[in-house]
């Protein structure tokens, strides 16, 4: 490799690991607003700039991207459609005192558009590298996450200046607002690793420091995640003896710290406190959105019409609950958004989505997630790496659609960049040697 080809793989390099430590870093105190968390916000825009001046601003677009593309327009057309008829029939622009017009633009930016962009970013930026060069950034970045694990267990003051707010909590949270996202972005940095180690004995350690790490991070919803992307695995592979009994370990494992150290602060979660009441009635409030709004609530009109359509699914669920359970889900945090406008949304990333673009989401995610397994079908990789990949696409299409937000969690776009770059690197080399 001469010494101009040197230079650019370096720059693609640096771009990348700007974009994954960017991504890992997503509670920085840089603004009030939450996409200002991350300063992804800023790179990312100007990384795409250089692409596309590159490109004589062309767009270089595989399968996923160009439906990526497609979403973003169909989604801001019909929710600057849906923002224009509500001003004509009810003559409003505000709701909780925000301007739904700039709201709309803010949530396209921060939902939709910007992760397009870093979607777009490490698909072009993977197909330009050597993969070897990729498994020393995952390793750097799973070393760095689990040293910073160890040092906020010991003492979380350290880590204190790289968040907006002070916890409140033992779990740990890494560098991300809360758990939940912090859960996910580990999960995932920590499979990514172990699926480009080729050696038995690092992968070993990569699961057991993974799983310790886990554990203290105490992400309820990601251990339900794991738990029942294990389970699918098994009942979906049940004449494959290898991938049951592979499955069938882990799910062992992971239902045990599950009933040991998850169980019980999930139960007191359930009955004191409000994330799995909102979630669980943001779950409940995507399908009255599907049937009465079926392009969604749109990206500004969504803080007027969503707070009514979840106090409704709140006093479903919670009615549920009751003649099940004999107790009633906390409504602190609905009745919050109902009469205040706090913190509005479904509380989980492919939910939300739904709320803001109706049946245009969910069919979006769906392209998404069956293309990636069909990629992993045909991919030419050992029967493990299958199983890797596999788990990793469940477990994150799970915690997306019951257990983390995505505004800020770009993470989840590695996995999927990844294995459709596999995939099409492959094809290319099929097709040169034939």
């Amino acid at each position: 490799m001469d010494l101009a080809n040197k230079r650019v793989e370096f720059l693609y390099l640096f771009m990348l690991f700007a974009l994954l430590i960017g991504s890992v870093f997503t509670d920085l105190p840089i603004y009030e607003k939450t996409v200002t968390k991350s300063y992804i916000f800023l790179i990312a825009p100007l990384f795409f700039l250089l692409f596309l001046i590159k490109n004589k601003f062309k767009l270089a677009l595989t399968p996923n991207s160009k439906v990526f593309l497609i979403y973003l327009f169909l989604t801001l057309s019909f929710s600057l459609l849906m923002l224009f008829i509500h001003i004509v029939t009810l003559g409003e622009i505000y709701a909780y005192n925000r301007n739904m017009f700039i709201k709309n633009f803010e949530a396209f930016f921060t939902l939709s558009f910007l992760h397009f962009v870093f979607y777009y970013l490490i698909i072009n930026i993977l197909f330009k590298i050597n993969l070897n060069h990729l498994k020393l950034v995952i390793y750097f970045l799973f070393s760095f996450l689990t040293l910073t694990a160890f040092i906020e267990f010991i003492n979380p003051e350290i880590i204190q200046p790289f968040h907006s707010l002070p916890k409140n909590y033992d779990r740990l949270r890494l560098f991300a607002m809360e758990p939940s996202q912090a859960g996910i972005l580990y999960f995932l940095i920590g499979l990514m690793s172990l699926f480009l180690s080729k050696n038995a004995f690092v992968k070993f350690i990569i699961i057991v420091v993974l799983t310790i790490v886990l554990i203290f991070i105490q992400s309820k919803g990601l251990f339900i995640s794991i738990i029942l992307g294990l389970a699918v695995i098994v009942i979906s592979n049940f004449n494959k003896l290898r991938y049951v009994f592979v499955s069938l370990i882990f799910l062992f494992l992971f239902m045990s710290i599950f009933f040991l150290y998850i169980l019980p602060s999930l139960i007191i979660d359930i009955e004191r406190f409000t994330s799995f009441s909102t979630r669980f009635s943001g779950l409940i409030s995507i399908i009255l959105i599907l049937f009465n709004f079926p392009f969604g609530l749109g990206y500004g009109t969504y803080i007027y019409y969503y707070p009514e359509l979840i106090l409704k699914s709140y006093e479903f669920a919670s009615a549920l609950f009751y003649k099940f359970f004999g107790f009633l889900l906390s409504p602190n945090e609905i009745l919050d958004i109902f009469y205040y406008g706090e913190n509005i949304g479904a509380k989980a990333g492919i939910p939300q989505s739904v709320v803001n673009n109706g049946w245009f989401a969910l069919i979006f995610w769906f392209i998404l997630f069956r293309n990636s397994f069909l990629y992993i079908k045909n991919l030419k990789v050992n029967s493990l790496t299958r199983f890797m990949l596999k788990i990793t696409i469940l477990v994150e299409l799970i915690q997306l659609s019951i257990g983390s937000e995505y505004n800020l969690l770009y993470i989840i776009w590695l996995p999927i960049a990844f294995i459709e770059v596999i995939y099409y690197k492959q094809r290319r080399e099929m097709n040169y040697e034939t």
